[in-house]
């Protein structure tokens, strides 16, 4: 379920009118979004799979920046810290600066994403 408004985190985020149009008949991912997340103390390993490829990240919580790959192999640098049970990540790509929260609701994993001042989460 995608909450919040995806199309302006998308545009805030760079992609383009017909990306985003794309993006919107696909239902923002609903049901085509795999993330497999191994846990070990504070070392995560994420492997996630979109319509726009697969990406697999590794990253510390409270080690400081880390670089990493997105699914559609652009470069990214996250700082990853705890806020209570969640793991929250300030990522900075091509200037720009998104926050995203990873969270578990009822079960299930929640992404939100937030830039300048718009958010939308996927569950």
């Amino acid at each position: 379920m995608a909450e919040g408004n995806p199309d302006k985190v998308a545009r805030l985020m760079g992609a383009n009118w017909l990306k985003r149009k794309a993006m919107k008949a696909a239902k923002w991912g609903i049901g085509r979004i795999f993330v497999r997340l191994r846990q070990h103390g504070d070392k995560f390993h994420i492997t996630c799979t979109t319509p726009l490829g697969k990406s697999t990240v590794r990253f510390v919580v409270g080690k400081g920046k880390q670089r990493a790959t997105a699914t559609d192999g652009g470069h990214y640098v996250l700082e990853p810290r705890w806020e209570g049970p969640a793991v929250v990540s300030t990522l900075q790509r091509a200037g720009k600066i998104v926050t995203s929260r990873r969270s578990m609701r009822r079960g299930q994993m929640v992404i939100e994403t937030n830039i300048q001042g718009a958010s939308a989460s996927d569950v």
